[in-house]
């Protein structure tokens, strides 16, 4: 988190509106919120973390009465890592029970494709041996010292650019990768949406030593999206990413082509299997682009998060991207924040807005293409 809300919460106090209450809710991380595997999913809880957060939007419902709020108008707002789960909470038990919230803003949501139920035994078992122990049980009686300094070591050692632990199929909770899901429809369909995302989502986990050197980033993209076979990583980097840099893809050379697989993968394709869902159940489904220099993941939050100036923040791009928000918690649309904000429904042309330093204008989603279409399907799982 960048700031505090304070601004952003204000914004929501408008004419006809009293203004939102901001709650954070807290969820383990790591393998205490994550850790997965056949024996885990016996005899312990998969994907813990995002059980908390469902038990605190469930303590929401039951008592934000008593602070002055509407348990049926909550929205859940989440970036990155928080974005994926938001996706999570939409896609949960594969839309067959009702959803404790009425909105969501996805942020750059990150979703990395899981390894399949053998590495996360791997993951598991490793776990155990940095503790010096054999079974779950015998974690359970150590310090949580002795699990913390484990934790850590285990996540340091992770490849440039990779996660150890994050949401895994379990079979209930998530039972399925949220894309995959929602291509199915099996996901809460009455829930409107504002999914956003940044320009350069991918530059961040993508090693700036790979430059011109594709065995590197080929070895780079193994170590990040794991689940995938040879045989899907030859397809993306044949296929879906050909190795041409004349001007006719959104890349000119090795490095920025290797960012956007990154981007597309675990970030850019999860807003618009998203979106573009909302937009089918004909609900309020919006989306826009944050295309201020750096635009790289997380770049957009100190923007929405600022206290008055902030340096770095263009007060009035802060003001714009507080004031969509704004507007879609209030209304369930950005059009009726009191900045007179024009943002097209995503419909059935894309439309998105680009928040840039020249202002706000409507293009078509860039990530509305072929290369999402495929990893929205999941093949690879």
């Amino acid at each position: 988190m960048f700031g505090s809300p304070n601004e952003l919460m204000a914004s929501t106090q408008t004419k006809g509106h009293s203004g939102a209450i901001w709650v954070a809710m807290n969820y383990r991380l790591g393998a205490f919120g994550f850790l997965s595997g056949s024996t885990m999913q016996i005899n312990g809880t998969a994907n813990a973390g995002l059980l908390d957060q469902r038990l605190a939007l469930e303590w929401v419902q039951e008592n934000i009465h008593l602070f002055g709020g509407d348990p049926d108008n909550v929205t859940i707002m989440g970036v990155s890592a928080g974005g994926g789960s938001v996706m999570h909470q939409i896609t949960a038990y594969g839309g067959l029970k009702p959803v404790p919230f009425r909105r969501a803003i996805p942020q750059s949501a990150g979703i990395v494709p899981v390894p399949g139920n053998r590495e996360q035994e791997q993951t598991f078992h490793e776990f155990l041996s940095l503790l010096n122990v054999t079974t779950l049980n015998d974690a359970r009686n150590l310090p949580s010292s002795a699990l913390l300094a484990a934790n850590m070591e285990q996540i340091a050692s992770a490849p440039y650019g990779a996660f150890v632990y994050g949401p895994t199929v379990d079979g209930t909770f998530a039972p399925g990768m949220p894309s995959k899901l929602i291509l199915q429809g099996a996901f809460a369909k009455d829930i409107e949406v504002l999914s956003t995302f940044n320009r350069n989502e991918g530059v961040l986990f993508t090693d700036p030593s790979a430059y011109d050197n594709e065995p590197l980033i080929r070895k780079q993209i193994n170590n990040i999206l794991t689940s995938l076979s040879s045989e899907d990583v030859d397809f993306v980097f044949e296929t879906l990413y050909p190795e041409i840099y004349n001007g006719s893809q959104p890349y000119t050379d090795t490095l920025e082509r290797a960012q956007l697989i990154i981007a597309e993968a675990a970030v850019i394709c999860n807003q618009n299997s998203m979106v573009k869902a909302a937009a089918q159940q004909q609900l309020g489904a919006f989306g826009y682009q944050y295309s201020v220099w750096p635009a790289v993941h997380g770049s957009d939050q100190p923007s929405l998060f600022s206290n008055g100036p902030t340096p770095g923040v263009d007060p009035e791009i802060s003001s714009l991207l507080k004031n969509v928000v704004a507007g879609f918690v209030n209304n369930g649309s950005p059009n009726k924040s009191p900045a007179g904000i024009t943002t097209p429904p995503y419909g059935q042309v894309s439309s998105i807005l680009n928040v840039s330093v020249n202002g706000s204008s409507v293009i078509r989603d860039p990530a509305a293409n072929e290369r999402c279409d495929w990893w929205q399907k999941a093949l690879y799982y």
